[in-house]
């Protein structure tokens, strides 16, 4: 049986996306720096494949 199409929209995941990261922004849990550097590996790591 194939799966449900998601019914949440582009524009509503990109609400709930920013409202998040507004949030953890303010719960002191995100730390851009840390992102950077996991997106930095993740970019050498898959560039090398």
């Amino acid at each position: 049986m194939p799966k449900a199409k998601n019914p949440i929209t582009e524009e509503e995941r990109s609400k709930r996306f920013e409202e998040e990261v507004r949030r953890r922004k303010a719960d002191g849990d995100f730390d851009p720096k840390a992102a950077d550097d996991a997106l930095d590996k993740l970019v050498r790591t898959n560039s090398r494949a």
